[in-house]
């Protein structure tokens, strides 16, 4: 009565979530067996626990178990193993071949993955997540018009299918078509208005369809939306350089140094900035700072040797140059400017 009480809610007459995908699984009946286990140990105990044969029956029983507890942990050693180990016995689950197509993207086994999508696609033509997937595979193998055409299909199948839509939008993007991407980054930031990502690559496509007003607005929105972000400002300064608008790129700088003051590239953004502006001594300052944060950086002695030499401290320009190259031989840059000033 145990047994069959416990495993009736899995024995179909309950619509469960897992029916999706298999109706017969044998962990389903692990619970119920307590009671058929409960009911053996009981018999063992009655029968042998009196007579001599009890301490051998129970070494026995210990090392099969033993045993098939070791062969069957081979299964579970990781994701992927357990994944193998569906398909080996049951090479029609598409659910498997799905999954284990996942793990091998996550690997970077691109063209094994590929093909564990095409098996799940095959096996499962409806399914919305297996068909994007199978489309983001694509577009990452550089195959764009194939990926484009499996993103639609899988968008067919559920227009609220976010992966989908960033993925397609993201195809279009590398495929050169910016106008479809910036359209589809938008349909993506409506599933999902607090993704940064798609915000980000939708600010890029905007600048490279020549737009960049409507990218900096795009950034502005983010930085304001992602309080705690500087990848944002930073774009947002870089179109606003772009765009010669240099004291407002100053103050967005600033803005992400406040957020993140340990971050020596912040410093140098600002630092190069004040270069444009001829703010020689402020940006030595900017450079000074993030050498404090960075001191083993050749790029940044190299930065500030180059505005030291605009400020006509020639010694001090001599004295970064060489620490940059001590710090990384064999960078050019810094070679061909220490060599032109020696031939002074």
């Amino acid at each position: 009565m145990f047994f069959v009480a416990a495993l009736s809610p899995l024995l179909g007459f309950i619509n469960e979530y897992t029916f999706f995908y298999t109706y017969v699984a044998d962990h389903y009946q692990y619970t119920a067996a307590i009671g058929l286990l409960a009911v053996f140990a009981a018999f063992l105990w009655r029968w042998f626990a009196k007579t001599v044969f009890w301490v051998p029956v129970q070494v026995a029983l210990l090392l099969v178990l033993g045993c098939l507890t070791w062969n069957q942990c081979g299964a579970y050693r990781d994701e992927e193993m357990i994944w193998r180990d569906t398909l080996a016995k049951n090479p029609e689950s598409w659910l498997a071949h799905h999954n284990l197509g996942v793990v091998l993207f996550e690997r970077g086994q691109l063209n094994a993955a590929l093909e564990q999508y095409q098996d799940a696609v095959s096996l499962y033509p409806n399914g919305d997540q297996e068909q994007s997937d199978l489309g983001t595979a694509l577009m990452e193998q550089g195959r764009y018009a194939e990926a484009i055409q499996q993103l639609e299909t899988a968008l067919a199948l559920n227009r609220g299918l976010f992966p989908a839509q960033n993925s397609l939008a993201l195809a279009y993007a590398r495929n050169g078509d910016e106008d479809q991407a910036v359209a589809h980054f938008r349909k993506a930031l409506r599933l999902c208005p607090g993704a940064l990502g798609v915000m980000m690559n939708l600010g890029s496509a905007l600048q490279r369809l020549g737009k960049p007003e409507e990218a900096a607005e795009n950034y502005r929105s983010a930085a304001k939306q992602f309080p705690a972000e500087v990848d944002p400002l930073r774009r947002l300064a870089e179109v606003l350089v772009a765009r010669e608008q240099f004291p407002a790129a100053v103050e967005v700088c600033r803005q992400a140094i406040q957020r993140a003051p340990g971050r020596a590239d912040l410093l140098l953004d600002l630092g190069n900035i004040q270069l444009t502006l001829t703010n020689y001594d402020a940006a030595a300052d900017c450079d000074r700072q993030a050498l404090q944060l960075d001191p083993i950086n050749a790029g940044l002695h190299y930065n500030l040797g180059l505005v030291q030499g605009l400020r006509g401290q020639t010694d001090a320009e001599r004295q970064e140059l060489t620490e940059a190259l001590r710090l990384k031989p064999g960078f050019s840059p810094a070679q061909q400017q220490l060599q032109l000033l020696n031939s002074k």
